[in-house]
């Protein structure tokens, strides 16, 4: 489970395209047979999944526009260190729980 902001620009070296390589690297090491399946889950918030993962390994990652460098619905004030803006479309804790709930260690 991945959650991060798109970059401002995309330079030659950007980490949307490092994104891509990560997310699609784990999808395979997990032997996923679906996916990415992209869905705009709000205004500024896409959530790309992939299924079907060898061990019910999913791969998700969440991207989030316009968001800072902080803890998506936190009610730490980062945006006053200059890190950005904090989305409250979605709650980083709750998203990461509800996956890992869902998604089990197995095999330990």
């Amino acid at each position: 489970l991945m959650i991060r902001r798109p970059p401002r620009s995309t330079p030659l070296y950007s980490s949307a395209a490092s994104d891509v390589y990560k997310r699609q690297t784990w999808a395979d090491r997990n032997s996923c047979r679906v996916g990415p399946i992209s869905a705009q889950i709000s205004p500024s918030v896409t959530r790309h999944t992939w299924t079907k993962c060898a061990l019910q390994a999913d791969v998700v990652l969440y991207t989030i526009a316009g968001a800072g460098h902080t803890w998506p619905d936190t009610d730490v004030p980062l945006d006053v260190f200059g890190l950005g803006p904090i989305t409250r479309e979605i709650n980083a804790s709750q998203t990461m729980w509800d996956f890992f709930e869902s998604h089990p260690r197995r095999g330990a």
